[in-house]
């Protein structure tokens, strides 16, 4: 495993509105991580030596251990320390001038590392970083969809929510869209976006908040240390929208949005009877959840993805260094020892693919779940 690690280093309001006045944005695209550079590393490993045929036979036997009970990947030692007399013995010089091969194949491949490195990679599972800012909207749907678009395999999601509410339909189709893709969310402004100054989460803002597997409410920048305000209210119709319909109508209304939130909150694990409180909180009034009401409706990380992701994450990531290296040494049995570097990691990218379920996991969001755990226990 120390030996994976150095390799690895070498690159290394719920808003119970049916209707808003507030501003109108889209969900904004921040950015993306895409996973490890493997295509990369094996080139650099392929040009450390003047004999990478017998580098990855070495790295190939590597076939260690699994443990029964949780999955994970063990190397064997005395390959491990193979390896690394083998890399050590390498004339300084030949390292050299084979770092030079090295920059000018990625030169000539660029094209090639970028389609295995961008949304399109069908070896990848990326993370996508997203804002949402002011009214939530069908608007925000629409961008949300089209950003997933870009993607050839589903992204993990990490979404940072600073609004006072809007549509409740356009934010239930958020969070469904967000638990489908795992995602975390952050009460907070992503320090890559410019827009409006942060206010926190309150109203429709609530619901996306509720999807989110791991949770995190950041500083306000009030600067007295206290986190961003969630707060809650009932739901209801704008004024014009009630001056347009009969008595029947507009409660019927209201009794089938109440009726989709609670639906909504039975997909998403959540209380019911946080439904309940935001009933008993007038439409122009805001109850501010504390500590105790929003580990207890809203806790920092769902019981069922924290007892599952981490050891599926941490069985991706110990089991997919070896796989790659051992794919190496595959490729080049199959098509033996005078086909081009590219024609090799054709062969470890259809092995990737064949071996997706295993591999998407290693960028899934550990780390997230480890905070969300934290801040529930405390």
């Amino acid at each position: 495993m120390k030996l994976l690690r150095i390799l690895f280093v070498l690159f290394s309001t719920f808003s119970l509105t049916v209707a808003s006045t507030s501003s109108r944005a889209e969900t904004t695209f921040i950015t993306d991580s895409c996973g490890d550079d493997y295509v990369s590393l094996l080139a650099q490993l392929y040009y450390m030596t003047d004999n990478p045929v017998k580098l990855f036979s070495i790295m190939g036997k590597n076939i260690g251990t699994t443990d029964s009970s949780t999955g994970n990947w063990s190397p064997d030692p005395k390959v491990e320390k193979e390896v690394e007399e083998f890399i050590f013995n390498i004339n300084a010089t030949k390292k050299v001038a084979l770092k030079a091969d090295f920059d000018q194949w990625i030169a000539n491949n660029a094209e090639y590392i970028k389609r295995s490195l961008g949304p399109n990679s069908k070896t990848r599972t990326c993370t996508i970083y997203l804002q949402i800012d002011q009214s939530i909207s069908e608007q925000d749907v629409t961008s949300l969809k089209s950003i997933l678009g870009r993607y050839h395999n589903p992204p993990f999601i990490t979404a940072y929510l600073n609004s006072r509410g809007g549509e409740v339909d356009a934010a239930v189709k958020l969070g469904r869209l967000f638990r489908q893709h795992y995602a975390t969310v952050n009460v907070a402004k992503h320090h890559n976006f410019n827009g409006s100054a942060g206010v926190g989460c309150f109203s429709a803002c609530v619901l996306i908040y509720a999807s989110g597997i791991a949770k995190y409410i950041g500083l306000n920048e009030n600067g007295n240390g206290q986190w961003y305000d969630i707060g809650i209210h009932q739901s209801f119709l704008s004024e014009e929208n009630v001056k347009n319909m009969s008595v029947e109508d507009g409660i019927a209304t209201l009794k089938r949005t109440n009726k989709s939130i609670a639906n909504y909150f039975d997909e998403m694990g959540v209380s019911k009877e946080l439904l309940n409180l935001s009933n008993s909180v007038g439409k122009n009034r805001i109850k501010l959840l504390n500590e105790k009401e929003l580990k207890t409706y809203l806790p920092f990380v769902v019981s069922e993805y924290a007892a599952i992701l981490p050891i599926k994450i941490t069985q991706s990531t110990t089991s997919v260094a070896n796989l790659v290296f051992r794919s190496m040494d595959l490729a080049i049995k199959a098509l033996g020892p005078e086909k081009t570097l590219l024609e090799y990691l054709k062969v470890v990218d259809d092995i990737v693919m064949a071996n997706f379920e295993l591999f998407k996991w290693a960028g899934g969001p550990a780390y997230p779940i480890e905070v969300g755990v934290y801040y529930q226990n405390l």
